[in-house]
């Protein structure tokens, strides 16, 4: 090879270097910055996301404490009416006309241990198993308890409100353990 082409050759390398060279590092940064706005957009779709899902959780929560604070106002409600009534009336005689007037208190007994699982449920999802409130609420769940719990509505009602207090204690950790993680979530980005 004589000299000449050596030189057309290497003009040429250099001419088509001096036009894909340019191109090459402009395509490499097009695609780093479309990289980078691509995974921005992702953040931001994901805390949009993320945030909608924790106010509908939060929303959830917020609701079931409303229940449960109605259920636990309606048994204490009933309570000093049953009280009234019981120191109006000489019940140690006629037990049967008092327990007619409390029958919806089968009601909160069959549906308490739904409740109690339900919020079981929702205490292990936040890895709460180790509190107090866990380790009572499984206690009531213990159907022994709930078998000998005798018909008197003194000790049915004092038993209802007690498990009502530790159901609303219960969803009140689950509320603010979910505040806690939301908030982690967005103090890390």
């Amino acid at each position: 090879m004589d000299i000449e082409n050596v030189k057309t050759i290497t003009s040429g390398i250099v001419e088509v270097a001096k036009i894909v060279g340019p191109a090459i590092i402009t395509a490499i940064f097009g695609y780093k910055v479309g990289k980078s706005q691509f995974e921005g957009k992702l953040r931001e779709l994901e805390k949009k996301y993320a945030y909608s899902a924790s106010e509908k959780l939060f929303e959830y929560y917020q609701n079931r404490e409303k229940e449960l604070d109605e259920s636990y106002k309606s048994i204490t409600e009933d309570m000093g009416f049953l009280l009234g009534v019981d120191m109006a009336l000489d019940l140690t005689t006629d037990n049967d006309s008092i327990n007619k007037i409390i029958k919806i208190y089968d009601l909160y007994e069959k549906t308490l241990p739904y409740q109690i699982k339900l919020t079981l449920r929702d205490l292990r999802k936040y890895s709460l198993q180790e509190t107090e409130e866990f380790i009572k609420l499984e206690s009531f769940l213990d159907q022994k308890a709930l078998q000998s719990q005798e018909k008197n509505w003194n000790e049915k009602i004092s038993y209802l409100l007690e498990v009502y207090f530790y159901l609303r204690i219960c969803n009140k950790r689950i509320l603010e353990e979910i505040s806690t993680n939301y908030m982690k979530i967005f103090v890390k980005t």
